[in-house]
């Protein structure tokens, strides 16, 4: 469990977001966040994150063994932000394709939407690694709970992608970025990947990914990153 700071004396998550709603979003590149005197900074995680062996290799300081599983509330998780080239490039995804959609959220303020994410206690020495992954995303408190809608609300803080031009609604998801995903919510239970496919939405912000999967002619082919 993190510090009792970030804990919210409310008992339900329209409270909670209500509450919330009074932190500042913490802008890119976050100026100053290492030196902010916290032992650790909670954010979560809702796209490649949610894997440990993807975060491993940005968070080298973090315990991820410390990581929680949760529900983040007043959120929309949606397949919209385009891959930049050098991101593409570590995928092996061929140029051109409109299957180079990665994960983005979208912030509605309703209790009514969330989504499952992963609780990672950030060490302030890995926030200058996180800052150079997380090139243009902006820092947005939102309130959790544990998942399981087990104890208290508590703050963390979500990777929000602030610059528009990478929004298409005619992107598709990137196979292996979401087998990526996919595979570290399996890792959890059936449910929570369930919970995973049910709350991600495709660029047009109406299909949902499960519908999706299930939709293609050769799902296995698309998960496995073989169907371009």
């Amino acid at each position: 469990m993190f510090s009792g700071d970030f804990l919210l004396d409310v008992s339900d998550a329209n409270s909670a977001l209500i509450e919330v709603g009074n932190l500042d979003i913490i802008r890119y590149p976050w100026e100053g966040l290492e030196n902010s005197h916290a032992e650790v900074f909670p954010m979560i995680g809702y796209g490649s994150l949610l894997s440990f062996e993807s975060a491993s290799r940005t968070l080298k300081h973090t315990d991820l063994q410390a990581r929680e599983f949760v529900k983040a509330f007043g959120l929309q998780r949606i397949f919209n932000y385009e891959m930049p080239q050098h991101v593409l490039d570590r995928w092996e995804q061929p140029v051109g394709s409109s299957r180079i959609a990665a994960l983005n959220v979208t912030a509605t303020g309703s209790p009514e939407d969330w989504i499952n994410a992963v609780l990672i206690p950030v060490s302030p020495v890995d926030i200058s690694a996180l800052r150079e992954r997380e090139l243009n995303y902006d820092l947005r408190p939102i309130p959790i709970q544990a998942w399981g809608d087990t104890g208290p609300f508590r703050v963390a803080w979500v990777l929000i992608e602030n610059v528009e031009m990478h929004r298409r609604s005619s992107l598709l998801p990137h196979p292996n970025y979401t087998s990526l995903c996919r595979d570290a919510c399996a890792q959890l239970s059936e449910d929570f990947l369930k919970a995973f496919d049910d709350t991600t939405l495709l660029a047009d912000g109406k299909t949902k990914l499960g519908e999706f999967l299930r939709d293609e002619a050769d799902s296995k082919a698309f998960e496995n990153g073989n169907n371009y």
